[in-house]
């Protein structure tokens, strides 16, 4: 098409505003992410999304103006020799022309260039190294661009004004012509952030620095951010496609500027710390729910203000939802509501934003009561008695992952039945409504609920009541109709199977958080973990002869049943109880949910818990079609960035299945320096630090250093690497990073030297860093194939040479024979 020639940012501006981009990632996005099986979803349809609405006042016509910011006829220059330096970022602007757009209340937001530049970035440390490298091929991004597009919220014409020189009028009409149609659509991206900066008090303003560029390289359009408000304060993106030419809004680096780095985890705040700027103290929703789709909801919430200056509150509320009115203290507010967002945000929210208008700038300490009036779709019939509902999170103006207490009141038909997070009240019937009442017990990060024509069977765990809700059929894509008794026998397996978990859990890790547990029916493959309440998908509740139907294999039909919901409960202690505080800390209650259910299922079954290890094992050593292992996605810390157009499927194997390896490889190496005398009856060193992690960060958010900090108070004595109570070593080469290593012995040497027998030996680690310290099992095989442990030792580098006693009448030693590592060979 030519208008792609012309306009080189309009076929990427179309792209970033496709709902499907978002929906490509929204797995890896959710609050809990969910074991993903690959199966097809349920075909329900599209809900009308509501039209764009905003309460008509200034703040409307400013966000409106700054949206529209268009290149102004009077500010086109030739530029020169110029640079934009923002700590790590540097943009070098050799030669052309640029052109700034139109003031917004006196101030200049934008900017269009076209002629010769450059980018230079380079990756702080090897994890980001290596993301980049995945993408690009190269290790420092140093890239000569033709074309790009600035938004600020500095005055960069004045930063640039001792290199900018008048140019010709001819020159000027033709920039004009050819860049105002693209300035001008681009200008809608990036409004919502420049109206925080056009509305912060000076307070908030002298730390507020953002520039967004856009740029048009070989490698392709580069999105590059530099965003000082914003836990990365830099960012390089790229749209990609996979193989399947579906796009991918890749990252190919993100990482906290130099002072932030300083600074360390002091600098992330996050809503369910004390220190959070706005916290949600209670929600008071007043709910009702019309099947098959619609919910018209009164959403009460009570904020304080920890730290002031702004004046613009920011709400996640699902795209199918359509506000009506919001109050503060009792009067009419403007807000703003299903606007365009940036691409970048709409691939990894998907959910639009409501931006409601304080009446005045924000100050410490201030307490203000704001209350929301909508309505819309966020339900759809996946089967008769059986919803979908879609906006699980997003179904009240959510305020971020953040701990709060929750009062819901939900109206619903008669004969359909309600689930919700909390405990709740007796219900009452209302002509042929039902009401109930739920409130939270303590303060929980998120709350949602579901509906159904459900059968209920209950089970206890000591004083704990679960409860687990089935409809009795399927969604098409999976299955018929089971028989009703069928369907109530499952449902009461599932019942006691639950409560079994629970009192395993107990056991291991500290009371249950809760009083109830409510486990519900879910169409599809995914299953979500919610404090109280877990959304369980349809193949828990299928018969195996079912399952075979829909020719899952052996490990598809281990997954989706009782380990996919032990996985779910275990999130009751890791995820809801006990939160992470960034999306580089979120798989830490993946892998410890993971580890939940596997050592469940050591104890049923070690057979299939090995082979559900193997499993993991193999899908990391799968290749994608350029010959990639999917171990080389990234290490666990990525978080949602681990799936891109490189590898589409990469968050569940490597935050599921590499998560759940670093956990065993972490309590085996604890076991193997603790004596049985020295935890008779009493639980090993690991399970009591797990212990401590769920009680001292109880209603918290925990990073993964503050994870390896309460396992190093319980590092046996003989566990320390050179002598020293860390495990720096493991977390900085096998969690940050995503070597899976083979390991040779060579050079072996057995001779008697005295008394003794001793073995000299040499250790070879091959795929990974020279840095890489590996606790590696050695074992002597003796005569008949009998095997016995010697010792464990620390493989550092690429070679380590050993000498160890090892038993008489050892004929050779064994790296690691029975596979407890994570390792390639």
């Amino acid at each position: 098409m030519s208008w792609m020639k012309a306009a080189p940012w309009l076929a990427l501006l179309m792209l970033l505003s496709s709902a499907s981009l978002w929906a490509q990632q929204m797995e890896a996005l959710m609050p809990w992410p969910a074991t993903e099986l690959q199966l097809p979803e349920p075909a329900l349809g599209s809900p009308q999304i509501p039209e764009a609405a905003h309460h008509g006042g200034p703040m409307g016509a400013r966000y409106r103006a700054i949206r529209s910011a268009a290149l102004d006829e009077n500010r086109v220059f030739q530029v020169r020799e110029a640079e934009i330096e923002r700590d790590e970022l540097h943009l070098f602007l050799t030669d052309g022309t640029i052109g700034f757009t139109r003031d917004v209340e006196g101030r200049v937001t934008g900017a269009y260039f076209q002629g010769e530049g450059e980018v230079l970035m380079r990756p702080p440390d090897l994890t980001e190294h290596a993301s980049l490298g995945l993408f690009s091929g190269l290790g420092v991004l140093d890239e000569h661009f033709s074309a790009a597009y600035f938004r600020f919220n500095r005055d960069l014409m004045a930063e640039l004004k001792p290199y900018l020189r008048e140019s010709e009028e001819e020159t000027q009409q033709e920039f004009l012509k050819t860049h105002s149609e693209t300035t001008l659509a681009l200008s809608q991206l990036d409004g919502l952030r420049l109206l925080e900066s056009f509305t912060e008090d000076e307070t908030v303003a002298a730390n507020d620095r953002f520039l967004h560029a856009r740029l048009a390289t070989r490698l392709g359009n580069l999105e590059v951010y530099y965003d000082s408000l914003a836990e990365d304060q830099f960012k390089v993106e790229c749209l990609g496609h996979s193989n399947a030419e579906q796009p991918y809004l890749d990252v190919w680096m993100a990482f906290p500027g130099k002072t932030a780095r300083a600074q360390g985890e002091a600098r992330l705040i996050n809503p369910a710390e004390a220190t959070a700027a706005f916290p949600v103290d209670i929600y008071r929703i007043d709910a009702t729910l019309t099947p098959p789709e619609t919910l018209t909801a009164t959403a009460e919430l009570d904020l304080d203000v920890r730290e002031g200056g702004q004046k613009l509150l920011v709400f996640e509320l699902s795209r199918w939802l359509q506000v009506t009115s919001v109050t503060v203290d009792g009067a009419e507010a403007e807000f703003l509501q299903n606007e365009a967002v940036s691409g970048s945000e709409l691939a990894r929210i998907g959910n639009d934003l409501v931006t409601v208008v304080m009446p005045t700038t924000l100050h410490a300490g201030e307490r203000h009561r704001l209350v929301f009036r909508y309505a819309g779709a966020v339900m759809q019939q996946a089967a008769a008695g059986l919803l979908a509902v879609g906006a699980r999170g997003t179904w009240y103006p959510n305020h971020g992952m953040q701990m709060s207490r929750y009062d819901l009141t939900f109206h619903w038909p008669a004969d359909w039945t309600l689930v919700a997070t909390g405990r709740a009240d007796a219900e009452h019937r209302e002509g042929e409504m039902l009401s109930g009442h739920w409130s939270s017990e303590v303060r929980i990060p998120v709350a949602g609920f579901n509906l159904g024509q459900f059968g209920r069977a209950v089970a206890e765990a000591g004083k704990i009541e679960v409860a687990s809700y089935s409809a009795g059929v399927f969604e098409k894509t999976l299955a018929t109709r089971e028989q009703a008794n069928e369907a109530a026998e499952r449902n009461r397996t599932i019942a006691n199977e639950s409560a079994e978990a629970v009192g395993k859990y107990v056991q291991w890790f500290g009371p249950y958080p809760y009083a109830t547990l409510a486990l519900t029916q879910m169409p599809g493959a995914i299953s979500q973990g919610w404090p109280t309440l877990v959304y369980l998908s349809s193949l828990a509740y299928m018969s195996d002869a079912e399952k075979s139907r829909l020719k899952l294999g052996d490990f598809g039909r281990l997954v989706s049943g009782e380990f996919m919901l032990d996985h779910e409960i275990a999130h009751q202690w890791w995820g809801d109880q006990v939160g992470w505080k960034s999306y580089r800390d979120q798989w830490l209650m993946e892998a410890l949910a993971n580890l939940s259910a596997l050592m469940l299922l050591e104890e049923k079954n070690p057979v299939q818990a090995r082979q559900l290890l193997e499993q993991y094992r193999r899908q990391l050593l799968e290749t994608n079609s350029a010959g990639k292992r999917y171990a080389d996605a990234g290490p666990v810390t990525l978080g949602y960035r681990l799936s891109s157009s490189v590898f589409p499927n990469a968050y569940v194997p490597v935050t599921y299945g590499r998560g759940l390896w670093l956990m065993v490889m972490l309590r085996d190496y604890f076991a193997a320096y603790e004596s049985e005398a020295s935890h008779a009856g009493q639980p090993g060193r690991f399970l009591q630090a797990l212990r401590e992690f769920d009680k001292r960060y109880e209603g918290k958010t925990a990073t993964t250093d503050d994870f390896r900090r309460v396992l190093e108070e319980y590092l046996p004595s003989k566990a320390r690497y050179e002598g020293k109570p860390t495990l720096s070593w493991f977390f900085e080469e096998w969690i940050r990073g995503s070597s899976v290593p083979e390991i040779t012995i060579k050079h072996v040497s057995i001779r008697r030297r005295g008394e003794a027998t001793v073995a000299t030996f040499d250790l070879h680690q091959e795929q990974c860093p020279d840095s890489l310290v590996s606790s590696t099992p050695i074992f002597a095989e003796l005569p008949g194939g009998k095997r016995e442990f010697v010792q464990r030792v620390f493989a550092d580098g690429h070679d380590s040479h050993f000498e160890l006693k090892v038993p008489a009448g050892t004929r050779r030693l064994l790296v690691d024979p029975e596979r407890t590592m994570l390792r390639a060979n």
